[in-house]
C-alpha cells in the first residue's frame, strides 16, 4: 500500500485516511475507560507519508469530533521509542 501511495494512488491515500479516522475514534473510545494523556503509536505503517496521513487524520478526528478530549497522539519508529524510554529510565 505504501508503494501505491508513493505512486500517488488516490485509493491508497483513502485507505490510510480511513485508518487514521478509526485510530482517532478508537483512542477517544479508550479515553472513556482510561485516563489517557498520550498515545504512542509504533510500527512501520506509521512511517513516511502513510504515517503522516494516518496521524494527521487521527489527530483531526480527535480534535473535531471529541473536542473535550485532550490527547496527544505521537507516532515514532521503534528505534525512536527505545531511545526515548532508555533516556528516561529510572527518572
Amino acid at each position: 500500500m505504501q508503494s501505491l501511495l508513493r505512486g500517488a494512488d488516490a485509493r491508497a491515500e483513502k485507505i490510510f485516511e480511513t485508518v487514521g479516522v478509526y485510530l482517532g475514534y478508537a483512542v477517544a473510545h479508550y479515553a472513556d475507560f482510561y485516563d489517557i494523556d498520550h498515545v504512542l503509536v509504533l510500527g512501520r505503517v506509521t512511517s513516511g507519508l502513510a504515517g503522516d496521513i494516518i496521524m494527521g487524520t487521527a489527530e483531526r478526528a480527535l480534535r473535531e469530533e471529541f473536542p473535550d478530549e485532550v490527547i496527544d497522539v505521537v507516532a515514532k519508529t521503534a528505534l525512536d521509542a527505545i531511545n526515548t524510554t532508555a533516556g528516561t529510565a529510572g527518572k
